[in-house]
């Protein structure tokens, strides 16, 4: 066997293609790294897609609900900032078409070769080169790897027992059915993190009977989403630095306010269980659904979660 996996791996080298960087996923992160190797005047690399378009995670989440929480004005590329989105928290296909039009700016779609999912890569140390491999086989040669998956990209999936003999259909929020018409019927939702917070109050009106499943309760803050402004948009046209200065001061108060809040016990941190309380007493009014979604852990231990 062995003599066997060293006549394929003889074969995949000399055929396969090389390049100077190979880059492993289209998503935000590969996307960034291939611009920025053209702009340091590297422009022989390949990016490895194992799906049919660019985005990742905004190509692949398309449920009910799906957004951002995380301000729009910091969810860009730093240097390819964009003035003109049309919420505080932008929804899912907003910053896809964000993302689609970064890769045509930048010429990056004759780098991806889409359908080519990365199988293995090996470190040939007697080349000083990588030898990658996609799931057809086929082989590329290259310097360096970069790395650009997703560690949430494969979806898990539910072991629940008699899930098999369910009649219904059964579908994940990162494989959304959009043809998955759900009016009227009896759903179940299994879990209350960032994703089900979003598809529950979307779905919630259209359905005859809403069911959820959840383990631990998260502290979950009023979303503070509007329609930006039309002066504010034209305001970040006409001047990037203004919108940069906005983005600084908006990480500075998440590093330097929010991010010691969180990590120490302050008196902002006391503040915003206070607060959370108070959100959930104003929505809920039965006294124990009220303690089963009300958290037993200081802010901060998990994740915050927003929900307008």
């Amino acid at each position: 066997m062995a003599s066997g996996k060293t006549k394929l791996q003889k074969t995949q080298i000399k055929d396969a293609e090389v390049y100077q960087v190979v880059i492993v996923g289209a998503g935000f992160s590969g996307l960034a790294m291939g611009i920025r190797l053209k702009e340091k005047g590297i422009d022989d690399f390949v990016i490895l897609e194992r799906a049919t378009e660019v985005g990742g995670t905004w190509r692949d989440n398309t449920y009910p609900g799906c957004a951002c929480d995380v301000p729009s004005v910091l969810y860009s590329y730093s240097f390819e900032q964009n003035p003109d989105w049309s919420t505080s928290f932008s929804g899912a296909a907003e910053i896809q078409a964000y993302i689609l039009r970064c890769v045509e700016k930048h010429g990056l779609r004759r780098h991806v070769r889409f359908g080519h999912g990365v199988a293995s890569a090996v470190w040939n140390d007697t080349a000083g080169e990588w030898l990658v491999t996609d799931e057809a086989g086929r082989a590329y040669r290259a310097r360096t790897v970069v790395c650009a998956v997703g560690g949430l990209v494969n979806p898990a999936a539910v072991d629940i027992p008699g899930l098999d003999d369910f009649k219904g259909p059964v579908v994940h929020t990162a494989r959304w059915d959009s043809d998955l018409d759900l009016a009227g019927k009896r759903v179940a939702v299994i879990g209350t993190g960032a994703s089900a917070v979003q598809l529950i109050p979307a779905i919630q009106p259209k359905v005859a009977a809403l069911t959820v499943f959840q383990r631990t309760p998260h502290w979950v803050l009023p979303k503070p989403d509007f329609a930006m402004p039309l002066a504010v948009r034209a305001a970040f046209r006409r001047s990037v630095l203004l919108q940069r200065a906005v983005r600084s001061g908006v990480f500075a108060f998440a590093d330097a306010v929010m991010g010691p809040a969180i990590v120490y016990n302050t008196p902002l941190t006391q503040a915003l269980e206070t607060y959370g309380r108070r959100h959930i007493a104003r929505h809920i009014r039965d006294p124990e659904l009220r303690r089963k979604v009300t958290p037993t852990f200081r802010f901060g231990c998990k994740r915050m979660l927003v929900c307008s």
